[in-house]
């Protein structure tokens, strides 16, 4: 009688577990960035928060050492074209449509989680 108790228990702090981190894990959604542009608008709120030591102007190479520094998991040749993609978009007057910028969100994540 008293594993039951136990194993009720159990089963309830692992299944809290489980519901919390899905649930932080759905706080950034894909679907929040529509453009290349969006995404790295989402990226730069979690830098403002995840990353408070970057001074003031930082780029995006300096964002990308740190949480390369740090151990994030981001496919870096990636996020590396979606940053070059951002930086035509920016500065060169390029669309930037059709660029893949799911990674950018994996790094805003992956800062999100840090918190």
């Amino acid at each position: 009688m008293d594993w039951s108790i136990e194993l009720a228990g159990a089963n309830a702090a692992l299944y809290l577990a489980l519901s919390y981190q899905l649930v932080r894990a759905k706080r950034i959604k894909p679907s929040r960035a529509g453009s290349l542009r969006d995404a790295f608008g989402v990226l730069e709120k979690e830098v403002k928060k995840g990353m408070p030591s970057l001074p003031p102007g930082h780029t995006w190479r300096e964002v990308a050492a740190e949480a390369k520094r740090r151990g994030l998991r981001v496919d870096w040749v990636s996020f590396g074209k979606s940053m070059e993609a951002y930086e035509e978009l920016r500065y060169g007057g390029s669309e930037g449509g059709g660029t893949d910028y799911r990674e950018v969100l994996t790094l805003a994540r992956e800062l999100e989680r840090l918190k």
